[in-house]
């Protein structure tokens, strides 16, 4: 697996590969956000799927060092 950030943009990718061989790729984007208990009030933090449009450059420029790192991964057997 591999897990790349941007605060507070993650993105993690999983290998898999089929019975021929023959590799691709999952992803999954995730966003930490801070929230506050409402027991508590204390600072929680979780992940979201949402993204503001603050946040679609990081999001881009993690997609494409993906893109960049699984490219060069050998596809074929």
């Amino acid at each position: 697996m591999i897990s790349l950030k941007i605060f507070p943009i993650e993105v993690a990718v999983w290998k898999h590969t089929n019975d021929k061989g023959f590799d691709s790729f999952s992803t999954k984007f995730t966003k930490r956000v801070k929230k506050a208990d409402p027991n508590t009030g204390e600072a929680v933090y979780s992940d979201s799927d949402f993204f503001s449009g603050d946040d679609l450059l990081k999001v881009a420029a993690l997609a494409q060092e993906v893109h960049k790192r699984t490219s060069i991964e050998d596809r074929s057997p």
